[in-house]
């Protein structure tokens, strides 16, 4: 048996890697493929399902932006 920690909120690649830039400061151009289709994608997210925990009063304390500032 496993439990799975995470916040259950999904984020979009573009999102992270945004906020990543922002926080490096960096000035780099990215550039997204607008030729893939998004739905190809929609199967590949991953969203921990912490309702388990939750239900013994675990709740996330970070979110993806104070993620990153811990990685950082």
């Amino acid at each position: 048996n496993y439990l799975e920690v995470g916040s259950g909120k999904s984020y979009q690649l573009k999102t992270f890697v945004n906020l990543l830039k922002s926080k490096l400061n960096s000035e780099s151009k990215i550039t997204f493929n607008k030729n893939i289709q998004t739905d190809l994608y929609k199967n590949q997210s991953s969203i921990a399902n912490s309702k388990e925990l939750m239900d013994l009063g675990w709740n996330p304390k970070s979110n993806l932006n104070e993620i990153i500032d811990l990685i950082l």
